[in-house]
């Protein structure tokens, strides 16, 4: 430890695993942008950092996509079965419904329009959604997504981008704080 390295500031040895793990994985899927000068061209290193955006805004939105679905589901089964019981989590018609709704396969639209039948929705979360939807749609169902750029725009900004990506997250904070009552900016937070 250097003289400025306080303990804080070291990693345990469970982090120190996962930062070797973390190195490892993005070297195997080739995503280390640190190391691109090691590509010979111009056009190589060019096609490998589109090809490591690519990669993450992806897994962002399949991620984001993922989760708000498996909420939105929670959410519903909750106002489908009411208020009945005081922790409905742990109640097995809770658990019933909710399974149903898993098993069902039921697109997120659909899911949003039942739950806006029970239940005032505001027309943000409506919007931060349905954008999400045609995006994730978009995004895992095209390997070239460069092919059709005006498809990849997220309220009129490339998601390929810091402003589009910056804007999706704040749409997302939105839902979820609708959906849980917590933006996802807040769920990492060291802030007391």
């Amino acid at each position: 430890m250097t003289k400025r390295e306080t303990s804080r500031d070291r990693l345990t040895k469970k982090q120190s695993k996962y930062v070797h793990l973390l190195r490892e994985i993005f070297e195997m899927l080739g995503l280390d942008f640190e190391n691109i000068r090691d590509y010979p061209t111009a056009g190589e290193r060019t096609a490998q950092l589109e090809r490591i955006l690519v990669h993450l805004v992806l897994g962002e939105v399949i991620n984001q996509f993922t989760l708000i679905d498996e909420l939105l589901t929670h959410k519903l089964a909750g106002k489908i079965f009411g208020n009945r019981v005081t922790n409905a989590r742990r109640s097995k018609r809770f658990r019933t419904i909710k399974a149903a709704l898993v098993e069902s396969r039921l697109p997120l639209s659909r899911k949003l329009d039942l739950l806006r039948s029970l239940a005032k929705v505001p027309d943000d979360v409506v919007t931060g959604i349905l954008r999400l939807n045609g995006l994730r749609n978009y995004m895992a169902h095209q390997f070239f997504l460069q092919d059709r750029p005006k498809k990849l725009n997220y309220a009129g900004k490339n998601i390929l981008s810091v402003e589009g990506l910056r804007l999706f997250i704040a749409d997302q904070d939105r839902v979820y704080d609708y959906l849980i009552g917590l933006p996802i900016s807040k769920w990492f937070s060291t802030e007391e």
